[in-house]
């Protein structure tokens, strides 16, 4: 089973989203570059 944790930051700048469990990545995209943003979750 694989388990992966996700965190979500919006800013007045870009957004920043973080995702691993025991190593992680950070990814961050200025909001200029955003034109749509679709969400979902799952139970």
């Amino acid at each position: 089973m694989m388990y992966e944790k996700y965190h979500y930051w919006v800013t007045d700048q870009r957004v920043v989203w973080r995702h691993g469990v025991i190593g992680y990545s950070i990814t961050s995209v200025p909001l200029e570059k955003i034109s749509d943003v679709t969400m979902s979750r799952t139970f």
